[in-house]
């Protein structure tokens, strides 16, 4: 959060002060994806936002 405020992002005042992050391993390659997309669908990363997807990995852009 910190960095994001040198950054100049407005972060609003409602904010929890502690999050909890759960990360799990959700596989790899189309099944990964699959899950994953019912998250993303209409959400955060749309479709025109990601460039590309090689080897694992997945490109996008975005905006500050």
């Amino acid at each position: 959060m910190a960095r994001l405020r040198r950054l100049g992002v407005k972060i609003p005042c409602t904010l929890p002060q502690k999050w909890v992050a759960q990360c799990q391993s959700v596989g790899r390659d189309e099944p990964a994806l699959k899950y994953l997309a019912r998250y993303l669908y209409r959400g955060v990363l749309s479709d025109k936002n990601i460039l590309k997807h090689q080897q694992g990995k997945v490109t996008f852009r975005y905006e500050r």
